[in-house]
């Protein structure tokens, strides 16, 4: 008998630890960051969430040094002048919350390398591009694909990666666990 009531006891302590682990990470969470930020900047289309990230966020300029933050809400209220991905992923973060399909696009030159980031949103029956470095919304890829420091053009490949995956699901809608992914992300490989 006291074995029965020794068991019962620790699952109720170990639900309630973990109700609270769960709770607790929500209420401190980028998620609920990201919902109340949309809500307090009346936020409802992706071209009110490209003007957002304009406003309040830079390019950095020539020789700037960041000390790179690697969540959006970080990059958002810490770093503020962000790389074409950080601006795409932030945008990205904030569409998606919308309820829209989004995507990252590296547009890959000649050489082999990804030169720029854009994102592209599904809007109705397509794909719609905002670049935030170049100002640039419904262009095709080629305006984009330009050097920053040169101006010269280059041929362009684009290759889409999904955004977010599951792993940025997690660590948006957990505190504790994003802090425990960047912990590990941190070690020595």
């Amino acid at each position: 008998m006291p074995r029965k009531f020794f068991n019962s006891k620790w699952l109720v302590i170990i639900a309630l630890a973990l109700l609270l682990f769960i709770a607790s990470g929500y209420l401190l969470s980028d998620d609920l960051f990201f919902k109340r930020l949309i809500s307090q900047n009346n936020i409802t289309t992706p071209e009110e969430a490209y003007a957002f990230v304009d406003k309040n966020t830079e390019y950095p300029v020539e020789g700037m040094k960041l000390a790179l933050m690697s969540t959006p809400r970080n990059m958002l209220t810490r770093q503020k002048y962000l790389y074409c991905d950080q601006s795409a992923i932030l945008m990205a973060t904030i569409v998606n919350k919308l309820g829209y399909e989004t995507r990252l696009v590296d547009l890959y030159g000649d050489d082999g390398a990804s030169h720029h980031t854009i994102l592209e949103v599904k809007q109705g029956e397509g794909w719609k591009t905002y670049d935030t470095v170049y100002k640039l919304q419904g262009a095709p890829y080629q305006q984009s694909a330009k050097i920053y420091e040169t101006g010269q053009y280059y041929n362009v490949r684009p290759v889409h990666h999904s955004y977010p995956t599951f792993y940025n699901w997690v660590i948006q809608n957990n505190f504790y666990l994003k802090h425990v992914a960047l912990w590990l992300r941190s070690l020595p490989g």
